[in-house]
């Protein structure tokens, strides 16, 4: 029987790593908008869109976490790829490298088997490299999925969440920045890698490469069960 889930589920909305570098908290909000966009034609008809937008606030021990991601994909006139990330989180710390934190995610993609995907979890974060050019963060807690299928059935249950990330200030204008999420659940783990590249053009503008890569280690039949992302795109910072 389907039951409706509450959007309250969805919290903080939107996940970014619980560390953001070792910084001094800051008064409003910080992240970047980015934007790729590819288009071929001739023999060849398709156009690729590719949004994303992150930030972050702190105020004295409590961290919020916003990201939202985006992709559309037409090729002769025909939606080959459409899917939507929405996550947040909040981080509470009790000391300089430990904290709690609250996580839920949103997803839906067209063409993955599902109407779309609610994941909440809550447990511990270490800064295990808390560094001036380097910054490594752990989590792990336990946690609740729902899966809506098209065909009207849901599926629920308890899952295992383990995150990792890890950033890099490679040179004055550089940045590595590298996550992984794992949602594990008895009969399915849905895994998250994110490596992405940036290089600052100026204070506002930083070229990015980025490789996303999903994987659900049981998917709906008829679906594949990994998606890879590879996109350039141009990032506004602010």
């Amino acid at each position: 029987m389907r039951r409706p889930i509450h959007t309250c589920l969805l919290l903080p909305l939107l996940s970014v790593p619980a560390l953001e570098a070792a910084e001094q908290p800051q008064a409003g909000w910080n992240g970047s908008l980015d934007l790729g966009y590819t288009a071929l034609a001739g023999n060849s008809d398709a156009t690729t869109l590719v949004a994303a937008a992150r930030a972050r606030r702190t105020d004295d021990r409590l961290t919020h976490h916003l990201e939202a991601r985006a992709r559309n994909t037409e090729e002769h006139g025909v939606r080959t790829a459409e899917a939507y990330h929405l996550a947040g989180k909040e981080d509470i710390a009790f000391s300089e490298r430990d904290y709690l934190f609250v996580h839920s995610a949103w997803d839906k993609d067209l063409f993955s088997g599902y109407d779309w995907q609610l994941t909440a979890a809550a447990g511990y974060g270490r800064k295990v490299i808390d560094g001036e050019h380097q910054q490594l963060a752990l989590e792990a807690g336990p946690g609740y999925r729902h899966d809506d299928l098209p065909a009207g059935d849901t599926e629920d249950a308890g899952v295992l969440r383990a995150a990792a990330d890890y950033r890099a200030e490679l040179s004055a204008n550089s940045r590595f920045t590298q996550l992984l999420e794992a949602d594990i659940g008895e009969d399915s783990t849905l895994t998250r890698s994110l490596s992405e590249l940036a290089v600052s053009i100026n204070a506002s503008l930083a070229l990015k490469v980025s490789v996303e890569f999903r994987r659900n280690s049981q998917p709906p039949a008829g679906s594949r069960n990994s998606d890879r992302t590879t996109l350039v795109s141009l990032g506004w910072k602010f």
